[in-house]
């Protein structure tokens, strides 16, 4: 594993494969980023019992603890902001999910609800449709919804998948959900942002801010720009 300091508000930590970009003033993952290929289909290592253990390198007083979600109660849990299904490819990713530095307060309902269909949803497109998935998922903050100990609840739970084909082409998808009891029945294309969109809704630049070139789809939709950017986000009207 390695740690460092990622500017005065924030800490990058690394677990083998799995990258998270943790937030000092939520105690928590603000974003998450892990490369996905079919390796990531078949886990190879058992899940650690439960994700129990405080992450040392964080300073004292911005670590979240096993309190803070004990006096949550019932209805809330810990979650992880990346399938800890995607995270059993190696030895050093896996000892990720057993520290609460890679999960986040979840309502029971959504964490079992609509962010485990869009975790579903990732995980098909792996298998059926791409060689590679760069997926980044994390929290957002726009209002506030409730507390879990000293932690806040994310109001919005974001997924920004890049998925390759061998072919260098690349198509996009962009998920934002609300932080709430979700219709089971929806699909996750009724959650789809623009990038622009998102990075609106990030107010304090956690997002990463990149340009990708040879676009095809973006949520779907062809585009006819090719670029995707903070500036060009989507298909063109």
């Amino acid at each position: 594993m390695a740690h460092e300091r990622d500017g005065i508000d924030r800490q990058l930590l690394k677990y083998g494969r799995l990258k998270v970009r943790y937030g000092y003033k939520v105690k928590g993952p603000r974003v998450v980023h892990i490369t996905l290929t079919k390796e990531n289909l078949v886990p190879k290592f058992p899940r650690p019992n439960k994700s129990t253990s405080t992450e040392q390198q964080i300073p004292v007083q911005y670590r979240a603890t096993k309190a803070d979600y004990l006096a949550s109660g019932e209805e809330i849990e810990k979650g992880h902001v990346c399938s800890a299904f995607l995270m059993r490819v190696d030895i050093e990713t896996c000892k990720g999910i057993a520290f609460l530095s890679t999960v986040t307060p979840q309502l029971k309902k959504f964490n079992r609800g609509g962010w485990d269909n869009a975790e579903r949803h990732v995980l098909w497109r792996l298998e059926h449709e791409y060689d590679e998935i760069d997926l980044f998922a994390g929290t957002l903050y726009v209002s506030h919804v409730g507390n879990s100990g000293s932690l806040p609840l994310a109001s919005h739970l974001f997924m920004l998948l890049i998925c390759r084909l061998h072919n260098d082409v690349v198509d996009v998808e962009i998920i934002v959900m609300p932080h709430a009891d979700l219709d089971p029945g929806a699909g996750v294309s009724k959650y789809h942002k623009s990038y622009q969109e998102l990075l609106a809704m990030d107010k304090e630049n956690f997002i990463p801010r990149f340009e990708l070139k040879n676009v095809r789809h973006v949520n779907g939709e062809v585009v006819t720009c090719s670029t995707l950017s903070p500036s060009i986000s989507g298909p063109e009207k």
